[in-house]
């Protein structure tokens, strides 16, 4: 199978290809966490980290050992949440499937957290 790459084609197997769809998957999970991070908060998710330009933001981003930080006066659960979304590892990052199943997304509230 020939896959386009950077303009020239390239071989790829099927396995490869369901592979790089997983990881694509587990992105899309992060991407969603930034999401409820903006309606939570109404701010970019790394708002509270005060970047001076993009490019520091994508630096810092590209480099990070955890997620974005949760909003304050978040709820536990909502906060745990985010944590299965921003699993630095893609491997270790939970499912769509396996967040529905989470007490935040059931709506089963815990205590709000304090900074």
């Amino acid at each position: 199978e020939i896959v386009q790459a950077g303009g020239r084609p390239q071989p790829s197997s099927t396995a490869s290809m369901a592979l790089e769809s997983h990881q694509w998957r587990r992105a899309d999970v992060w991407s969603f966490g930034c999401v409820v991070i903006e309606m939570v908060s109404g701010k970019p998710p790394w708002a509270p980290l005060g970047f001076s330009n993009p490019h520091a933001a994508l630096l810092h981003i590209g480099t990070a050992t955890a997620g974005p930080p949760c909003p304050t006066g978040a709820c536990l659960s909502a906060g745990q949440f985010l944590d299965c979304c921003f699993a630095v590892d893609p491997e270790q990052r939970w499912t769509p499937s396996e967040l529905l199943q989470h007490s935040f997304v059931l709506g089963e509230t815990l205590p709000v957290l304090t900074p």
